[in-house]
């Protein structure tokens, strides 16, 4: 048995391999909102409630909310939301390597740690 007839399945991830990372490039553009760091701005996302999120403890919409609530400028939560959504990108070459792997007869898996809420980002993926 050779090492190809080992293989069932390929796993790809969704950001920044099935999909250019929305979350990264949100940064760029909050961090010229605030006049603040890429750094600064990235601390606050991911310490403010992050884990509580990941963990399904919160909601993606509470997780927002509590996002917008530490912000020096008033933005709307939805609005942020949509920022960062709207950054993700799916890289159509990779979309034809799924399918090419997949018409090869093996099984193919989309992975993510992205929020819980997964429905919500469907339009995308």
């Amino acid at each position: 048995m050779n090492k190809q007839q080992l293989i069932e399945a390929v796993i790809f991830d969704f950001g920044d391999v099935m999909s250019d990372d929305g979350f990264k490039l949100a940064l760029k553009e909050f961090s010229k909102m605030l006049k603040k760091t890429p750094a600064e701005v990235e601390d606050l996302f991911y310490t403010v409630s992050w884990a509580r999120v990941e963990s399904g403890e919160v909601s993606e919409s509470e997780y927002w909310i509590d996002i917008s609530k530490h912000l020096p400028t008033h933005i709307d939560a939805m609005a942020l939301r949509k920022m960062v959504i709207d950054g993700y990108r799916i890289r159509p070459e990779m979309v034809e390597l799924a399918e090419k792997i997949r018409g090869l007869g093996y099984k193919i898996a989309l992975l993510s740690n992205h929020f819980g809420e997964w429905s919500l980002w469907k339009p995308i993926a």
